[in-house]
């Protein structure tokens, strides 16, 4: 019974890592963004999106054994940060640069919920959902085939529809839970006053 929480609170702090490696990028590129011209910075861009998508491919074909979802690193760990660390470049800097030519509303509304999403998607079973759905019309692919990357884009696609009315639930009823206060005192006192009645 207590496997399955631990697992949530041991994968929360391990992703925490993500969270650190976007905040570098981000500080990374800001640099980057100074010190070159737009041209320049955007075909520096282009350039570790292109390798930072074939390192990923590279090393995942290391990755044995593994499922972040339940924690199961594998044989060597470091692999999967690694693969994870550069796909995840590769993602951020190929959406900013298609931003840069179109707006992707669509995209951006999921950006300012990431957070909703990040802590969500896991304890409300909406990964292990939406997989079951797409399951009952298609069977899960070979994996590193195309079909099976096509599948898990479907897959994050569906759980994102699932996640709309949870993101709604916090924007509209759960506010003081995702939004800031200036000091602890003032969050309980804005939580009770809300949801206490008072």
């Amino acid at each position: 019974m207590i496997y399955y929480p631990l697992i949530a609170v041991l994968r929360g702090i391990a992703c925490t890592y993500y969270l650190i490696l976007g905040k570098l990028l981000y500080d990374i590129c800001y640099k980057l963004k100074r010190l070159f011209s737009v041209m320049k910075y955007h075909a520096i861009l282009f350039l570790t999106s292109l390798c930072s998508f074939a390192l990923s491919v590279y090393f995942s074909r290391f990755l044995v054994e593994t499922n972040f979802s339940l924690l199961k690193l594998g044989r060597e760990p470091y692999m999967l940060f690694l693969c994870g660390s550069f796909g995840s470049i590769g993602v951020i800097s190929l959406f900013y640069l298609l931003c840069k030519l179109y707006s992707f509303p669509i995209l951006q509304y999921i950006g300012r919920k990431s957070m909703i999403i990040m802590g969500t998607h896991m304890s409300m079973l909406l990964t292990i959902g939406s997989t079951a759905f797409l399951n009952v019309f298609i069977s899960t692919p070979k994996e590193q085939s195309l079909s099976y990357y096509v599948y898990g884009v479907g897959c994050v696609i569906f759980m994102i529809i699932l996640e709309i009315p949870i993101i709604w639930l916090f924007d509209n009823r759960l506010r003081n839970l995702v939004s800031s206060c200036c000091s602890l005192k003032e969050y309980y006192k804005s939580f009770f006053t809300m949801y206490g009645g008072g």
